[in-house]
């Protein structure tokens, strides 16, 4: 790879050290890995670079069955190679924490670059998505359906020990363990007269690299791993965004105030580039998201516990989804953590008022 990305022949590696990149807890579905290589290159003086490689999990039984739920590609390559983003200051945002208003902000200009680029692609070459139209949850693989049901269930039989949530509400969530995977098949059926753009479909806090100043605030981010891209609504990355990837002091009145940013700057770069098409407005980006916000809803009793897991030691793929003692005390513990309950009750009585729930 060092031969081909500096087209010179000569390169030799004299040495290599591979690490874990990330903790436990902040990746479940491969292995994150950083090498750092030390070679020659010419005869020159020794240098070093580094990487980031994602590989397939080191358990055949979960590597197999995310390689049956997950399509890469028709090569199915077992591993990807990244440019190292911590050489040039970047660090991982806090998942604990989550991103803070400010932060959301950068995050959401990022996403609309994106989403402004991929939608002008594909108006000028449709074959540019050729490869982003399958349902990433879909009634064939059913792998991963059991992970967001149980999950639901969860989070339904935690509500009932909250005296602050409304009966209906518990009672809704219990409902929703039935029409929850229709419902998110339904919301990756292509809609060919909305507008479309290649979502980055995991747009959570592990996926946010930030770069602070001196002072400690935050000035830049990058979005990491693209692996599963869809071409669809750009309400399917705003409200998984938005609903799992917050700070606990990010309000549902901001959630608008963000909206309304993310739409400025779609539409001055769709301008900017030349776009033909008819530009979405504000009112058809907050209905979209009535219409596919329900995906966010699906993903927060998975994300929001992850994220604030003290018990790393045992955080993996085969804890979420297993049934053993240890699965289950795994689970328990994400489940009654206080500062799930804060943020859950704050965001289920908003998830009731747009409706997410019926």
């Amino acid at each position: 790879m060092l031969r081909e990305s500096h087209k010179c022949s000569s390169i030799v590696v004299q040495d290599f050290i591979v690490v874990p990149a990330l903790g436990k807890g902040q990746n479940y579905s491969s292995d994150i890995l950083r090498v750092k290589i030390n070679y020659v290159e010419d005869g020159s003086d020794p240098k070093n670079v580094t990487f980031i490689i994602k590989a397939s999990l080191d358990s055949e039984e979960l590597a197999d069955m995310i390689e049956e739920a997950i399509i890469v590609s028709t090569t199915k390559p077992n591993h990807i190679i990244f440019e190292d983003l911590t050489e040039s200051g970047f660090v991982a945002a806090n998942r604990k924490k989550g991103l803070d208003y400010h932060e959301l902000l950068m995050v959401l200009e990022r996403i609309a670059h994106f989403h402004a680029a991929t939608a002008y692609m594909f108006s000028k070459d449709e074959s540019t998505m050729q490869y982003h139209h399958y349902p990433n949850i879909n009634p064939n693989q059913t792998h991963f359906h059991p992970l967001y049901r149980n999950c639901l269930l969860a989070c339904a039989e935690e509500t009932r020990k909250w005296s602050t949530i409304p009966i209906n509400i518990t009672e809704k969530l219990f409902r929703l363990e039935k029409s929850m995977m229709p419902k998110a098949f339904e919301i990756y059926q292509s809609d060919k007269t909305g507008f479309n753009v290649l979502c980055h479909c995991d747009l959570s806090v592990n996926n946010v690299m930030l770069k602070f100043d001196s002072a400690g605030n935050s000035v830049d981010c990058r979005l990491v791993d693209f692996a599963i891209g869809f071409f669809g609504s750009p309400a399917m990355d705003l409200s998984y965004l938005l609903f799992t990837a917050s700070a606990d002091d990010v309000t549902t009145d901001q959630f608008d105030e963000l909206l309304q940013y993310y739409h400025t700057k779609l539409v001055d770069t769709l301008v900017i580039l030349g776009y033909e098409q008819p530009i979405p407005t504000l009112n058809d980006i907050q209905v979209a998201m009535l219409r596919k916000g329900f995906l966010g809803v699906m993903h927060v009793p998975l994300l929001l516990p992850l994220r604030l897991i003290e018990d790393t030691a045992n955080a993996d793929l085969g804890h979420l989804i297993g049934s053993s003692e240890a699965a289950i005390e795994f689970r328990r513990k994400m489940f009654s953590h206080p500062r799930f309950r804060s943020r859950m009750e704050y965001l289920l009585g908003y998830f009731d008022r747009m409706e997410y729930l019926d």
